[in-house]
């Protein structure tokens, strides 16, 4: 699901591949060639998400980036599975 979050709306590349149970919210750029897997949750909520180009976000990830902390930006990398990845402080 991609959903707009306090009037920002996530910015997908076309030639990105993003699950249908994949949950992208708020503000959230992805680059090109990269891809969101299944049951993924990309949360641009309280602070922006940039995922670079030719970047894997696999199977069951979590990103966000909480109130006071840094923002969280990447290029080509790739998550485990079932990761959750906060943005460092």
């Amino acid at each position: 699901m991609i959903l707009e979050y306090e009037g920002k709306k996530p910015e997908i590349h076309p030639t990105c591949f993003v699950a249908e149970s994949a949950d992208v919210i708020g503000d959230v750029v992805i680059g090109e060639h990269s891809s969101v897997w299944f049951r993924t949750v990309v949360r641009g909520d309280v602070n922006f998400i940039r995922i670079g180009k030719y970047t894997n976000i696999q199977d069951a990830s979590e990103i966000s980036s909480p109130w006071g902390t840094g923002r969280f930006s990447t290029d080509a990398t790739s998550s485990r599975t079932s990761s959750s990845v906060w943005a460092p402080s």
